[in-house]
């Protein structure tokens, strides 16, 4: 992979970042909840959560359906984020 590429697709990974952690504060502030309690709801410690929202690739096929589920995340919205 030349080094062009190898930055386009660091940049994407990191606009996949940003997406995901927005709808994680607005579903936290919608809600009213901390992310103890996301983690919680997850099924994982915070500290779990906090490196995997870090960096998303770390979520498993499960973890993330889960987390989409609970921000209930639009099916658009799923794609542009594993895509």
């Amino acid at each position: 992979m030349s080094a062009k590429e190898l930055k386009k697709e660091k940049q994407k990974k990191e606009q996949k970042t940003r997406m995901i952690n927005a709808e994680i504060e607005y579903y936290l502030a919608w809600n009213g909840c901390s992310k103890e309690h996301l983690a919680l709801k997850m099924g994982m410690s915070l500290a779990s959560l906090y490196n995997k929202v870090k960096d998303i690739d770390k979520f498993t096929c499960p973890e993330f359906r889960r987390l989409c589920s609970i921000l209930g995340l639009s099916d658009e919205k799923k794609l542009v984020l594993i895509a």
